[in-house]
């Protein structure tokens, strides 16, 4: 697979290591509006701002100093492979953002990240991940299903997966997630093209033996 177009840059051009004061208006705000759980941080970076606005308990998660927490060291924090995923994530995300600013319900000028650990959580290289907000169906697809970055999966994707898993009828699947059996046989498609896999067999099976399969976003409550 190509090597993808979206480097990261554009997100970098928009970080700064601004970070509001603990006592400041907004830190408080959301410091009494969010609840964060054992295991779990949270930041808030304000693309309006230009600043890092809100932490809660990332020092503790990631063993950073609090004085020393900025977006852009948060941003250099991921390993490699993560890295070049969240590159193209962020720059995708951002340049929606930009030529769609008059019709965002969320996400319009902050990005929110929420960060939960669990010990029985299984990974591989393939990165699992989730987009929520209320964003346009073409820019989802866009994201969910259309993607560069060779080892990754939405968990849209890990939805079908599931469904097929239990039951391998396109009609089934197709009913359940109330797309078409095209639009499923197009997903397989493209899902195997990703992992160089020959069936949905294979693909299956590929997604076992990387804990893709059963769904750890419902079990874990992600």
């Amino acid at each position: 697979m190509a090597l993808s177009k979206y480097t990261g840059n554009y997100t970098k051009a928009f970080l700064s290591t601004d970070v509001s004061p603990s006592d400041s208006i907004e830190h408080t705000y959301y410091n009494n509006l969010i609840e964060v759980g054992e295991n779990e941080a949270c930041y808030i970076y304000s693309f309006k701002e230009n600043k890092l606005i809100f932490t809660k308990q990332i020092d503790a998660l990631f063993g950073i100093p609090k004085e020393s927490l900025n977006m852009v060291l948060l941003n250099s924090i991921f390993e490699k492979d993560f890295n070049l995923f969240f590159k193209e994530f962020h720059d995708r995300l951002l340049l929606y953002l930009y030529n769609n600013k008059d019709h965002i319900q969320s996400f319009s000028c902050s990005y929110i990240t929420r960060i939960k650990r669990h010990e029985n959580l299984k990974t591989t290289k393939v990165i699992q991940y989730s987009l929520n907000g209320d964003f346009e169906e073409k820019f989802t697809n866009r994201i969910n299903f259309g993607i560069d970055h060779s080892l990754c999966i939405s968990e849209k994707n890990i939805n079908l997966l599931e469904i097929l898993e239990s039951d391998k009828s396109l009609d089934k699947a197709s009913e359940t997630l109330s797309i078409t059996k095209e639009e499923i046989s197009r997903r397989i498609s493209q899902l195997n093209d990703r992992y160089d896999l020959k069936s949905l067999d294979e693909l299956l099976e590929f997604s076992k033996a990387n804990f893709l399969i059963p769904n750890q976003f419902k079990i874990f409550n992600l």
